[in-house]
Protein backbone atom coordinates (compact mmCIF):
# COMPACT_ATOMS: atom_id res chain seq x y z
CA UNK A 1 0.00 0.00 0.00
CA UNK A 2 1.22 3.47 -1.08
CA UNK A 3 2.03 5.22 2.48
CA UNK A 4 0.71 8.56 1.95
CA UNK A 5 -3.07 6.35 1.05
CA UNK A 6 -2.47 4.84 4.03
CA UNK A 7 -1.60 7.23 6.21
CA UNK A 8 -5.24 9.07 4.51
CA UNK A 9 -7.03 5.78 5.48
CA UNK A 10 -5.72 5.70 9.28
CA UNK A 11 -6.80 9.18 9.59
CA UNK A 12 -10.05 9.29 7.72
CA UNK A 13 -11.26 6.39 9.76
CA UNK A 14 -11.49 4.70 13.23
CA UNK A 15 -9.81 1.76 13.70
CA UNK A 16 -9.91 -0.91 16.72
CA UNK A 17 -7.16 -3.10 18.34
CA UNK A 18 -5.70 -5.93 17.03
CA UNK A 19 -8.35 -8.62 17.35
CA UNK A 20 -8.87 -12.54 16.85
CA UNK A 21 -11.27 -12.17 13.64
CA UNK A 22 -12.05 -8.15 12.24
CA UNK A 23 -14.98 -9.84 10.33
CA UNK A 24 -16.53 -11.15 13.15
CA UNK A 25 -16.55 -8.29 15.41
CA UNK A 26 -17.68 -5.98 12.45
CA UNK A 27 -20.86 -8.42 12.15
CA UNK A 28 -21.40 -7.95 15.60
CA UNK A 29 -21.40 -4.55 15.61
CA UNK A 30 -25.32 -2.63 15.26
CA UNK A 31 -23.16 0.44 13.45
CA UNK A 32 -21.30 -1.18 10.55
CA UNK A 33 -23.47 -0.57 7.34
CA UNK A 34 -21.55 -3.65 5.59
CA UNK A 35 -18.32 -6.20 6.30
CA UNK A 36 -18.08 -7.18 3.36
CA UNK A 37 -19.09 -6.24 -0.35
CA UNK A 38 -21.80 -8.54 -0.18
CA UNK A 39 -23.96 -6.52 2.15
CA UNK A 40 -23.35 -3.74 -0.54
CA UNK A 41 -26.02 -3.01 -3.16
CA UNK A 42 -24.95 -3.46 -6.95
CA UNK A 43 -21.75 -2.62 -7.52
CA UNK A 44 -21.00 -0.67 -4.51
CA UNK A 45 -18.14 -1.70 -2.65
CA UNK A 46 -17.74 -2.16 1.15
CA UNK A 47 -14.91 0.06 3.02
CA UNK A 48 -13.55 -2.90 5.52
CA UNK A 49 -10.00 -3.40 5.47
CA UNK A 50 -7.97 -5.72 7.72
CA UNK A 51 -5.04 -8.19 6.75
CA UNK A 52 -4.90 -11.99 8.00
CA UNK A 53 -1.79 -13.71 8.04
CA UNK A 54 -0.58 -17.18 8.85
CA UNK A 55 1.47 -17.72 12.19
CA UNK A 56 2.35 -20.63 13.99
CA UNK A 57 -0.01 -20.95 16.12
CA UNK A 58 -3.02 -19.98 13.49
CA UNK A 59 -3.40 -16.64 12.40
CA UNK A 60 -3.00 -13.32 13.43
CA UNK A 61 -5.06 -10.13 12.24
CA UNK A 62 -4.64 -6.47 11.80
CA UNK A 63 -6.79 -3.85 13.09
CA UNK A 64 -9.22 -2.74 10.56
CA UNK A 65 -9.79 0.20 8.93
CA UNK A 66 -12.21 1.82 6.94
CA UNK A 67 -15.77 3.25 7.59
CA UNK A 68 -17.57 -0.18 7.51
CA UNK A 69 -20.10 1.44 4.66
CA UNK A 70 -20.79 1.15 1.13
CA UNK A 71 -19.49 3.79 -1.28
CA UNK A 72 -20.03 4.00 -4.99
CA UNK A 73 -17.25 3.69 -7.39
CA UNK A 74 -16.17 6.23 -9.70
CA UNK A 75 -14.29 6.67 -12.50
CA UNK A 76 -11.88 9.28 -14.29
CA UNK A 77 -12.13 11.37 -11.08
CA UNK A 78 -15.79 11.53 -10.75
CA UNK A 79 -18.06 11.52 -7.99
CA UNK A 80 -21.68 12.75 -10.08
CA UNK A 81 -24.19 14.81 -8.44
CA UNK A 82 -22.12 14.42 -4.55
CA UNK A 83 -19.15 16.47 -3.07
CA UNK A 84 -17.30 13.67 -2.61
CA UNK A 85 -13.91 13.10 -3.60
CA UNK A 86 -13.02 10.13 -6.37
CA UNK A 87 -10.19 8.15 -4.24
CA UNK A 88 -7.89 5.44 -4.76
CA UNK A 89 -8.55 2.98 -1.58
CA UNK A 90 -6.72 -0.18 -1.66
CA UNK A 91 -9.00 -2.64 -0.16
CA UNK A 92 -8.05 -5.47 1.69
CA UNK A 93 -10.91 -8.27 2.95
CA UNK A 94 -8.69 -10.44 5.36
CA UNK A 95 -6.18 -11.73 3.28
CA UNK A 96 -2.81 -9.83 1.89
CA UNK A 97 -3.87 -9.32 -1.48
CA UNK A 98 -5.15 -6.32 -1.33
CA UNK A 99 -7.12 -4.58 -4.23
CA UNK A 100 -7.56 -0.81 -4.87
CA UNK A 101 -10.74 0.62 -5.86
CA UNK A 102 -11.52 4.45 -6.93
CA UNK A 103 -13.98 4.66 -4.48
CA UNK A 104 -16.62 8.59 -3.87
CA UNK A 105 -15.06 9.50 -0.18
Amino acid sequence: MRPALFALALAACDTVETGDDPYAECMEDPDAECCANADCDGDEICWFSYICSPTPDGSSCSAWSGDRACHVPCEEGACADTALTCTPTEIFPGTDAGQTWDLCL
